[in-house]
């Protein structure tokens, strides 16, 4: 085979071989927002446990524990957020870091928070995930 030949035969495999490692790679991407996805999930249903009943907030191992769940999902949605290469999962992460804000604010300052804006958020980042 001349080198002319070679030459065509690795362009041509180059070529067929990108679209297969580009639809892979976003595979990736996409199962790596489902898996964070869901562990955001999980934290916001720990998050909602921990200030459904605002009145054991007096307590010292309710507030430890309701400060841990905040903790642990402001690292992860900060993790998604920085990790995404797509603007709808950044801006849908954000919105759950806000909406947690919103529930951790009310939680201290011993009112009883309102979790539905952060499930809702929550679900929306979900959709997104799914969708891209």
């Amino acid at each position: 085979m001349s080198l002319r030949g070679r030459a065509v035969c690795v362009v041509l495999g180059v070529a067929l071989a990108v679209p297969g490692f580009t639809a892979c790679n976003d595979l990736n991407r996409s199962a790596d927002c489902g898996r964070s996805a869901l562990r955001i999930t999980g934290d916001v249903q720990d998050v909602v446990a921990a200030v459904t009943n605002v009145g054991n907030l007096v307590d010292s191992e309710r507030r430890k524990q309701t400060s841990q769940s905040f903790h642990k999902l402001q690292r992860d949605v900060k993790d998604m957020a920085r990790n995404s290469h797509n603007v709808d999962q950044r801006k849908a992460a954000d919105d759950v870091a806000k909406a947690a804000r919103g529930v951790k604010a009310a939680a201290d300052s011993g009112g009883s928070p309102d979790v539905k804006p952060l499930g809702d958020a929550a679900a929306e980042l979900s959709r997104v995930c799914t969708s891209s």
